[in-house]
């Protein structure tokens, strides 16, 4: 349809519902050209890993500094494949469904949505059941309101780990994901200056702990692998 005519009907849509955040589907393609002026409440992208060949888990998450950038005052989202064997070449794997899920958390997406029925394949249908879990388990850490620093990163943003600070209840917590296939050695992360500086870091689900010297701490991540680390 027409921008003009989109927009229209956001705005009749919007005196139906008054109360209820009122959401548009957009193509990577329809943000930056503000299609319908982007007259809607969350922003949410259509935009999948396996539909054609070469693409990598970066090149989906890359698109959340799409939303952000077209306006960061809006919750921002991503419809991510579950499975759609009709249309796509073929299923996510388990890695690769855990690492973009993450990947739009840690990039500050507020809603992550998987599109369309039951997977065909179990190691897709194992990533959505192991973020969902962790996701809800996180929740109230994710959602913290308590103002809190963001850290810095060795292998920042454009170099394959994405990661997200929160402090909640006296802890810090520092959530990331290696949004490539290959290997991460030494990423080490510098903690804001208000967080722990010197003491002991737990790596959340695998029973170990890393060194926080001086604000910083070292680790190593296998391909699409993603950590999160409990500081306090």
């Amino acid at each position: 349809r027409p921008s003009e005519w989109a927009e229209e009907r956001l705005v009749w849509a919007k005196t139906f519902f008054p109360y209820v955040p009122v959401q548009m589907n957009n193509s990577c393609l329809g943000v930056p050209r503000r299609y319908a002026n982007l007259k809607t409440d969350i922003l949410m992208l259509d935009d999948y890993l396996t539909n054609g060949e070469g693409r990598d888990v970066a090149g989906v998450v890359d698109n959340i500094d799409v939303l952000l950038k077209a306006d960061d005052a809006k919750p921002c989202g991503f419809f991510l494949v579950c499975d759609n064997m009709t249309l796509h070449y073929r299923s996510p794997t388990y890695a690769e469904q855990v690492a973009q899920s993450w990947g739009v958390i840690c990039s500050g997406g507020t809603l992550v949505s998987w599109y369309i029925g039951f997977p065909n394949l179990a190691g897709s249908w194992r990533g959505m059941v192991d973020v969902n879990r962790e996701a809800q388990l996180f929740a109230p850490v994710i959602l913290s309101e308590e103002l809190a620093g963001q850290s810095a990163c060795s292998a920042d943003w454009r170099n394959g780990i994405r990661h997200l600070t929160r402090k909640y209840k006296g802890a810090w917590y520092v959530f990331s994901v290696n949004l490539y296939a290959g290997a991460m050695k030494q990423v080490t992360f510098t903690l804001p200056a208000d967080a722990p500086q010197n003491g002991t870091v737990q790596v959340a689900g695998e029973h170990r702990s890393l060194e926080l010297k001086n604000g910083r701490f070292t680790d190593d991540f296998a391909g699409h692998t993603r950590r999160i680390y409990r500081i306090k």
